[in-house]
């Protein structure tokens, strides 16, 4: 493979990975009886400390738990009573920027050969 594959096909998927996700807010937390819910990522806003993302989370009736740290040896887990949740967000694909970030990076691509290639021209 040539450098110039190399390079572009790196470039593509450096943008288009970019793009995939974004924050939702989630509403309501479940009320007691239901059932809890599980996502792969959530941030949670609490009332005194600030901000927390959390990775395999799980949402009770009365809390939000889940595991922060990003190498194994790292995690610990966590556990937000719901009186001290204000906000929690998951993690949602986004289709349209990751479908805008694709076209992008093909762009960018498409460009950047027509750069090399004119560059490279005998006149």
């Amino acid at each position: 493979m040539k450098p110039i594959e190399r390079l572009s096909i790196g470039l593509l998927l450096t943008v288009a990975a970019a793009g995939c996700t974004r924050w939702q807010y989630t509403y309501p937390l479940p009320a007691p009886g239901e059932a809890p819910r599980t996502f792969d990522a959530g941030r949670v806003t609490t009332v005194g400390s600030g901000m927390v993302v959390l990775r395999d989370v799980v949402v009770t009736a009365d809390s939000v738990i889940g595991w922060q740290g990003e190498t194994e040896a790292q995690r610990q887990r966590i556990a937000v009573h719901r009186s001290q949740v204000l906000v929690f967000d998951r993690r949602v694909t986004d289709h349209w920027r990751t479908g805008s970030a694709f076209l992008l990076g093909v762009a960018t691509i498409w460009a950047a050969l027509a750069v090399y290639f004119l560059a490279t021209v005998q006149v």
